[in-house]
């Protein structure tokens, strides 16, 4: 288990590291300025038994996502869930929780108009959990920025 947990977290850090920035190229005539887009948003919570809080996504592009590590604070087991809303036509958009330490993960994918949730069963070891969640958009017609709002409860 011990492993598992330092494999999820070294993939985490791999990915945050080559993703954090792309670079877009300008226009035919003018190649010299090139702007950095982030790929990922980066929120941090901590959430203590019977409390909730949200988080406002806010992506450059279609494929980028928002990464929320979630610290959990208690003691014995609560149930901790995560939802999306996004109310425009024709998005694919996708949740996903993993929480390593405690062995649980959700994944909800769904095409707007629609909220999509996930839910797991926690236990909490010495007192606290860590985990992430990690949201975003696969395909949209409209044009970007694009933002919505995530919702954390435990």
């Amino acid at each position: 288990m011990k492993k598992l947990f330092i494999a999820s977290g070294l993939i985490v850090l791999l990915l945050v590291s080559i993703c954090s920035t792309i670079a877009l190229a300008g226009d035919k005539h003018n190649l010299a300025p090139l702007e950095p887009a982030a790929a990922i948003d980066f929120d941090f919570v901590t959430l203590a038994k019977s409390s909730s809080t949200s988080v406002t996504a806010d992506l450059s592009f279609p494929l980028a996502f928002d990464f929320i590590p979630v610290l959990l604070i208690g003691d014995g087991t609560g149930a901790f869930s995560a939802s999306m809303t996004r109310n425009t036509s024709g998005e694919i958009v996708y949740i996903y929780q993993k929480f390593p330490g405690a062995g649980v993960a959700a994944f909800n994918i769904g095409i707007t108009p629609v909220t999509i949730r996930t839910s797991t069963a926690v236990t909490l070891g010495p007192g606290w959990a860590i985990g992430w969640v990690i949201t975003g958009i696969l395909f949209s017609p409209e044009t970007p920025p694009y933002s919505y709002t995530v919702s954390l409860s435990f």
